[in-house]
């Protein structure tokens, strides 16, 4: 190996512990393996009302309150413009739990369900899950 690659690799194995660390703060420690991590990006229809926004805000606050959700964000794309950035989706959701069963359990939770009747509120919705490893 190299000199330059061997210190690239190093590089980029301490920027990985050192973001894996700092999500310390945020989370009590650093995630275990077997957590998961469920990303939902939704495009809202253009034109909706202020009381049809809040409507669905109070949906995304609904599920992050959900028994199995260890953690959970939403909110609006951030201002940063770089070519690789798509920010084209209205709001983005994370939410955090144990296991694929806290996911699971998620899924056919009845809050759950009363959210997907919004779904008229949205043009399309994408979904990015994965499990720490």
């Amino acid at each position: 190996m190299q000199r330059r690659d061997f210190v690239q690799q190093g590089l980029a194995a301490g920027t990985t512990a050192l973001a894996a660390s700092s999500l310390g703060p945020l989370f009590g420690s650093t995630m275990k393996k077997g957590t998961f991590v469920h990303n939902v990006y939704f495009w809202l229809k253009d034109g909706l009302t202020d009381e049809e926004r809040r409507l669905f805000v109070d949906g995304l606050e609904s599920l992050i309150g959900i028994d199995t959700v260890r953690h959970g964000f939403y909110g609006t794309p951030a201002g940063t413009d770089r070519e690789i950035i798509d920010r084209s989706y209205s709001y983005g959701l994370v939410v955090v739990f144990d296991d694929v069963a806290g996911h699971d359990a998620y899924q056919v939770a009845p809050v759950h369900d009363v959210f997907r009747e919004k779904s008229h509120l949205w043009t399309a919705v994408k979904i990015f899950d994965f499990v720490v490893g």
